[in-house]
């Protein structure tokens, strides 16, 4: 995947991370885990091309929670 491209795709993931926190805060659980998910995985091939191993370390720490959370739904 190109560098611009990858880019585009954390711009998109961020600002839908700051979108799943608020619909969490506001009552709409399920809507923000859903979210949050989605970005999480607009995240990754940013964090894959710059070698960002911490950062895919704590995408899958909220993707394990988020699944977690849609299994008990």
């Amino acid at each position: 995947m190109k560098e611009h491209h990858t880019n585009i795709l954390r711009m998109l993931g961020s600002a839908g991370l700051c979108g799943a926190y608020l619909l969490i805060t506001s009552g709409l659980v399920w809507q923000g885990v859903v979210l949050n998910s989605a970005c999480q995985f607009l995240l990754m091939p940013f964090a894959l091309r710059t070698r960002s191993w911490d950062f895919l370390g704590l995408s899958a720490f909220f993707l394990t929670y988020n699944l977690k959370f849609l299994l008990r739904l």
